[in-house]
């Protein structure tokens, strides 16, 4: 058996000059670009007593989501997959949470994680939770190379996630949700993405130029891929 020494590289920076689609990428070409969204990824590794390969993709649409919510969508294009929260966001079109990315089995423990943080954090002078939370978890499939009946994700993965959640490029491959899984016969994992695209809008009669930035993160898994 050899060991590979080195790091697999993004196609960008292995090929600089390469044109892929339309639009140019954002500065770390993550996710991340986009103006306050914060991630964190944790994988769980480990060959005894049963092999596991899992973990935990934690997504913050801004660092204030519990009081200060963002228009949010969804499109369904797969019915096998869970995601928890779906309802109130197509009921409501807002989002006041984090958005959890984990194993088919660990929806429960990530989705009591966002609770436990919100609890702690948020809890009135009685030390009472008098708010309402709809907490957002989905889930992809890691069966074929984790034991995912070791129930191995607990809820204190969820309350790093948000405490750790940074603006760095988002790591990629074998990393958090997406550290187990296969896509169509292949390795899969956590991919993501950003691109510019210019737009212009009118401001008190006079139109302006600006730039948004759009980003994508995947977790391929199986014959399918969530993304948020």
């Amino acid at each position: 058996m050899t060991t590979p020494t080195n790091i697999r590289g993004r196609i960008r920076d292995i090929i600089p000059n390469i044109i892929i689609g339309r639009y140019p990428t954002g500065a770390l070409n993550s996710l991340t670009d986009v103006p306050g969204v914060l991630v964190h990824t944790e994988s769980l590794c480990r060959t005894t007593p049963t092999i596991v390969n899992t973990g935990v993709t934690t997504i913050l649409p801004r660092r204030e989501w519990f009081g200060d919510g963002c228009h949010a969508a969804m499109f369904k294009y797969n019915g096998s997959g869970e995601m928890t929260g779906s309802h109130w966001l197509e009921e409501t079109g807002i989002l006041n949470s984090p958005i959890v990315i984990t194993n088919s089995f660990a929806v429960g423990p990530c989705y009591s994680g966002i609770y436990e943080y919100a609890v702690e954090k948020y809890k009135n002078e009685e030390g009472l939770a008098d708010w309402f939370l709809c907490p957002v978890v989905g889930e992809t499939f890691d069966g074929f190379m984790s034991d995912i009946g070791a129930m191995a994700i607990k809820s204190d993965m969820v309350v790093r996630g948000i405490e750790k959640a940074s603006s760095d490029m988002v790591p990629e491959g074998n990393t958090g949700g997406g550290t187990g899984m296969c896509c169509q016969g292949y390795k899969g994992g956590t991919g993501s993405a950003s691109r510019v695209v210019k737009g212009v809008i009118k401001k008190e009669g006079k139109q302006e130029d600006v730039e948004y930035k759009v980003g994508a993160l995947v977790q391929a898994v199986s014959q399918s891929s969530g993304m948020c």
